[in-house]
């Protein structure tokens, strides 16, 4: 993976050198025409010092980096927009509006057609930006008013990008172009020219940092007023990184950093370099009902510093149901303003993102996993920079994404996900031995999905039965007769979808067990064939409730046909008893059973104060069964005559 990363990063350095190469030999205007194009736009990009070229993403990315439009297809932003109002200096603003449209939101997750998956990792964007300096007087050289008319100075340019993402050895690299409109009024004369800008931007899987750069104007367009002058526009360009400290200091989770640094500029400057950071507080475990971020900016330019503040209104936890409709409003402050209320007051801008494959986006990115891998074995897995995608951190964090994220339509993406959570805990209280406390803990994840909206539809039908089971399960140790019995009605959304996983006789099993108020008082009662797993278990069950009830006799009667019918299914299919799936009442934890029976038996002698019949099942199990999870249970007790 290394070579490959390595590979993919001296392509994309070549990539930048022959670029900057061609960049640097450009002879620049002295008019320095098209300086509007270079002065910075966004709200959030003036707040983190215009560091932006490796972080731009949704609709400011048309101007910063056109291949920024492609992160909103792996981060499902969906359709961004976004606005900004600025006060350069006098009667002069800068005023930019941008539409991101990623392709993916009309194509769908799981597009059928070859055309439709190609056009999935397409974005479009349209963007609009205009500077103007207000209106002025002529006069000649002795101020004298030539006439009553007024002039203006109006420039603008209408940007009109698309961006593809690449997956090459499971890194990505986004590429970008913006074709620009350029228009100049000035003494009621009009100037027209059509620019490029081209983008790059590289973020390797371990997802530490990305790479951009950003060539602009590469074909130096002419913006002359008649066809004999010539007013080029010079090249540009600017790399930038972006730095997301919380894949190796996790108490950073709130934190990234940016840099950018001009690789080309005008030939009359010098290259100037540029410093950003942004805190979210509601990363901040204590702070996590506050959507703010703040942000700082520092740079060589003549701005020296800048601040920003962000009201990140889609990350509330007070209105969540209107999450998908809030936008983020900005603010920043540059230090060139001539004071902090009257032109500062006038930078200002929102931004606003819209997906109806959100939720859908992160859940489905766990359930792959999820179908691919063995998910038992999940929680021996650990988050790592070579694979996060299938760390058990990860699975968590797809999950809680897919539950807090705005999924309009009450479409049960959300719910699947919540009871995906609950399905973890299990899992990882499977492997940690401690099933009861984890049924326990996930029966209060399940419940929670009741409120949430698709309650009452199935979407994942499969997946969502062994929430089911497990949830059942739950009520079962928590002797929630209420929970139970609803749960087992013929209304439940569940019951009315049977599905193929053990098929239906996993839940018939547990709903004897509810109708039995959770004890098995009657071998008539259980509605399975002897030659059924599920027979034996109720079996064993109903050998339980009897010891509890002191009915000794018939306890141990039962536990003999069930040894014989274990033993006897070991000589015909020549394995152990296999528990069903997700079936952990009762619970054995290595999933073989005549050893359980065989210790149940020795209970029953040891109360009937037959200790020598006791001995001789003690010596079954460490003679037979010395590697299940009884075995030198049975033997220390033979040693050490402890139990009898």
């Amino acid at each position: 993976m290394l070579k490959n990363i390595k590979s993919i990063t001296l392509v994309f350095l070549i990539i930048c050198v022959i670029f900057t190469g061609n960049t640097f030999a450009q002879e620049g205007g002295a008019g320095q025409p098209g300086e509007f194009l270079r002065y910075g736009v966004g709200i959030k990009a003036m707040g983190l010092g215009k560091a932006y070229t490796g972080f731009a993403q949704g609709a400011s990315s048309i101007y910063w980096n056109p291949a920024g439009l492609a992160v909103s297809v792996d981060n499902m932003q969906g359709f961004t927009v976004s606005t900004s109002l600025t006060n350069l200096y006098g009667f002069s603003n800068l005023n930019y509006f941008g539409v991101g449209i990623p392709l993916i939101e009309f194509t769908g997750l799981q597009p059928e057609s070859s055309v439709q998956k190609e056009l999935s990792k397409w974005s479009l964007g349209i963007g609009y930006l205009s500077f103007s300096m207000g209106e002025f007087e002529q006069r000649d050289k002795d101020n004298v008013l030539i006439s009553s008319s007024f002039f203006e100075d109006k420039q603008s340019a209408l940007f009109f990008s698309l961006a593809r993402r690449f997956e090459i050895f499971q890194q990505t690299l986004d590429l970008g172009l913006s074709i620009k409109m350029i228009s100049h009024d000035l003494f009621n004369q009009n100037s027209n020219a059509t620019s490029y800008d081209l983008g790059l931007r590289f973020q390797p899987s371990y997802n530490i940092a990305a790479v951009g750069i950003k060539f602009q104007d590469i074909n130096t367009p002419n913006l002359g007023f008649t066809d004999g002058q010539e007013d080029i526009i010079p090249k540009t360009s600017r790399l930038g990184l972006a730095l997301f400290p919380e894949k190796l200091f996790p108490s950073l989770r709130s934190v990234i950093f940016l840099v950018d640094y001009d690789l080309y500029y005008l030939d009359q400057r010098e290259k100037n370099w540029y410093f950003g950071t942004e805190i979210s507080f509601f990363k901040i475990n204590k702070l996590s009902n506050i959507p703010v971020k703040i942000r700082f900016g520092i740079n060589s330019t003549e701005e020296k510093f800048s601040f920003g503040l962000s009201f990140d209104l889609p990350q509330n936890t007070f209105v969540p149901s209107a999450s998908a409709y809030l936008p983020t409003l900005d603010w920043a402050y540059t230090s060139h303003n001539k004071n902090a209320f009257g032109d500062a007051s006038g930078q200002y801008g929102f931004s606003f993102n819209y997906s109806r494959f959100r939720s859908e986006n992160f859940y489905t990115r766990f359930s792959k996993n999820r179908c691919n891998k063995d998910i038992t074995k999940v929680t021996k897995l650990v988050d790592s920079i070579e694979e996060p995608e299938i760390g058990y951190l990860s699975y968590k964090k797809n999950l809680k994404a897919a539950v807090g994220s705005p999924n309009p339509g009450n479409r049960s993406f959300p719910l699947s996900a919540q009871l995906g959570l609950g399905d973890l805990i299990v899992y990882e209280s499977e492997e940690s031995g401690e099933v009861k406390n984890g049924l326990i803990q996930a029966f209060d994840i399940y419940r929670a999905a009741e409120f949430l909206p698709g309650y009452t539809t199935e979407i994942d039908e499969d997946l969502n039965q062994i929430s089911y089971m497990n949830y059942i399960q739950g009520a079962i140790l928590l002797q929630d007769t209420l929970k139970a019995d609803q749960l087992c009605s013929s209304e439940t959304v569940w019951r009315i979808h049977p599905t193929s996983i053990n098929g239906s006789d996993s839940i018939i099993y547990l709903c004897n067990i509810v109708s039995a108020n959770f004890k098995i008082s009657d071998v008539e009662q259980i509605q399975f064939d002897a030659s059924s797993v599920y027979y034996d278990l109720l079996l064993y069950l109903l050998s339980n409730s009897e010891i509890e009830n002191g009915d000794y006799e018939p306890a141990y009667e039962h536990l003999e046909e069930l040894l014989n019918n274990q033993k006897q299914k070991m000589k015909l299919q020549n394995t152990f008893f296999i528990l069903p799936s997700h079936i952990y009442i009762p619970y054995f934890r290595d999933c073989i059973m005549v050893d359980d029976i065989l210790m149940k038996m020795a209970e029953i002698k040891i109360k009937e104060s037959k200790q020598q019949a006791a001995m001789e099942l003690y010596k079954e199990v460490a003679k037979y069964y010395l590697n299940t999870d009884n075995g030198l249970i049975a033997l220390q007790k033979l040693k050490s005559g402890s139990s009898l």
